[in-house]
């Protein structure tokens, strides 16, 4: 479970979030919505770990993310608005990228990759694992962060 309590970020004289709290239990989905400048990139960054909130918590499991925040990281899953896939690799090679950086082992990850292989292919299409993602569309690269997440 993911709970965000009393979060509050300033900039000098500008509150970009103001005590907002919430909590997303296991296979919910939170859709956070408002206007630019209304302090969502910034909660998505004290959320994320990127930024730790000068007041207020994040709690993952019952634990503050801080005292976990290398494991934490690598147990979430996030797509940013604009993802950053690199271009000279194809579908397969991103996903073993991403699966290192978080620690996974070889046959592990291969396996994930292979389990995620048949939804990233039917929305990419056939040669998702050999196509650089260069050659993609931004639909497809989307659905390759969203495996990689």
């Amino acid at each position: 479970m993911l709970e965000a309590r009393a979060l509050t970020k300033r900039y000098t004289t500008t509150t970009a979030v103001d005590d907002v709290s919430f909590t997303v239990k296991p296979y919910e989905v939170l859709g956070y919505l408002g206007p630019n400048g209304s302090g969502k990139s910034t909660t998505v960054n004290m959320i994320t770990g990127l930024l730790e909130p000068p007041r207020g918590e994040v709690m993952f499991d019952g634990r503050s993310i801080q005292s976990q925040l290398i494991e934490y990281k690598r147990r979430l899953g996030f797509v940013p608005e604009q993802a950053h896939l690199y271009p000279h690799l194809t579908g397969r090679e991103y996903l073993q990228l991403v699966g290192r950086l978080r620690g996974l082992n070889k046959k592990s990850l291969d396996r994930k990759i292979d389990r995620s292989a048949p939804v990233v292919r039917d929305r990419c299409g056939a040669a998702f694992a050999d196509r650089v993602v260069l050659e993609r569309d931004a639909a497809e690269g989307a659905d390759i962060g969203v495996a990689a997440a």
